[in-house]
């Protein structure tokens, strides 16, 4: 990578959400504290019911009434609507991303192909937990190991997402930016009010789950359109960052530092 800041694209999938969602993961990628001139957030709905919206402060929402036939295909099709990228970022509708989370990522790619945290929170047992898993929402990668992987799987399985990961493994070097920076991502099951994707998967080879969870949707959302998003950060994503946030520093205090530290208070 060139000494420029790497430019970004975050890659954000949603479909017929309730109001407050799509609003809230704008927010989060607000709140980053990567440069704004070189970052980017691709929204896109592929429900036909949301307006088209362009955000003056580096976010799109593009809509289309064309429903892509999976999730694979449609994050191919996000990437292909930013060329000019040269790193991508999974940025979840439901999920939470802590204003560090593409600093990190970069960071970690420097020295690597792609990007992915060893530790991660989520409020699955109903309260906030830290985690060690792979989570393919939290992954980055550069343009060019894209083009190794010929992208995400054309295939209706839940998995696609761990294929992708597969594939990322198999063409290059993962870099972690667990070491330096506190986890930045935070998955979220219960406490958004949508249905989640994967509780519509009744197996890893289900290829109906897709089209089930479109439909759990639109049942959810009935009549009510969508209208101009304007980025708010919901109550549960506030609360996370009252925790999280505040209560911790980006990055974590370097070890030599502290045994220096150390030291001399125990001169003085």
């Amino acid at each position: 990578m060139n000494d420029e800041r790497p430019f970004v694209v975050c890659l954000c999938p949603t479909y017929n959400r309730l109001p407050g969602l799509v609003e809230n993961s704008v927010a989060c990628f607000l709140a980053q504290t990567y440069p704004a001139e070189r970052r980017r957030l691709v929204v896109l709905d592929d429900s036909g019911r949301r307006p088209n919206q362009l955000g003056g402060d580096g976010w799109a929402v593009i809509s289309t009434q064309k429903r892509l036939p999976n999730l694979g295909l449609k994050y191919n099709a996000m990437v292909a609507l930013a060329p000019d990228a040269d790193v991508y970022v999974v940025w979840e509708d439901d999920d939470v991303y802590l204003p560090w989370h593409i600093e990190a990522h970069v960071h970690a790619i420097q020295e690597a192909d792609w990007s992915m945290a060893s530790a991660h929170w989520t409020d699955y047992p109903g309260h906030l937990v830290q985690q060690v898993r792979p989570f393919h929402a939290a992954v980055a990668f550069q343009r060019e190991i894209f083009d190794k992987t010929q992208g995400w799987p054309d295939g209706g399985r839940p998995d696609f997402d761990l294929e992708f990961l597969s594939r990322l493994k198999a063409a290059g070097a993962r870099g972690d930016p667990f070491p330096q920076y506190n986890p930045s991502y935070v998955f979220r099951w219960g406490s958004t009010g949508n249905p989640h994707g994967e509780a519509s998967a009744r197996s890893p080879t289900d290829e109906g789950w897709y089209d089930r969870f479109a439909r759990r949707q639109d049942r959810m959302t009935g009549s009510k359109v969508p209208g101009e998003i304007v980025p708010r950060l919901d109550d549960s994503t506030r609360q996370i960052f009252r925790l999280l946030v505040n209560a911790q520093p980006p990055r974590k205090p370097d070890r030599k530092h502290l045994i220096e530290q150390s030291i001399t208070d125990s001169m003085t």
